[in-house]
């Protein structure tokens, strides 16, 4: 029985040892507090078309195509500010973001019209 159990945490370290040995996707770099955590190798995209692809997504959504929002993007980050019509345009413009090759992350800036009837109200 002790065999089989040796022959299992063989297989075991030979399959974690081909996943770390020659797996350069798997090397660890520096993050944060001098923690390690896995990189991933992504293609490098342009903040231009980055913007360019957000604003096109916008465009082609009839719920958000008239929000007042600006895109711009700094080394794959997003910055999102603006007027927005409701709750759910919010949804559906950061669902563009999210979806849109390049982006690292994103910043929401953007705020619900006082106009608006999902806006909050004070009393």
């Amino acid at each position: 029985m002790s065999g089989m159990r040796l022959m299992g945490s063989m297989r075991l370290l030979t399959v974690v040892g081909l996943m770390t040995a020659g797996g350069s996707a798997l090397a660890a770099e520096p993050y944060g507090g001098g923690s390690t955590a896995p990189s991933v190798a992504r293609p490098v995209v342009a903040d231009s078309q980055i913007v360019a692809d957000i604003q096109a997504k916008l465009q082609g959504n009839k719920l958000v195509r008239n929000a007042q929002v600006v895109v711009a993007s700094k080394d794959g980050e997003v910055t999102l500010s603006g007027m927005l019509p409701s709750s759910f345009a919010r949804d559906q413009i950061l669902e563009a973001v999210r979806s849109t090759p390049g982006v690292v992350k994103y910043n929401d800036q953007m705020q619900l019209d006082v106009a608006s009837p999902q806006a909050p109200t004070r009393y």
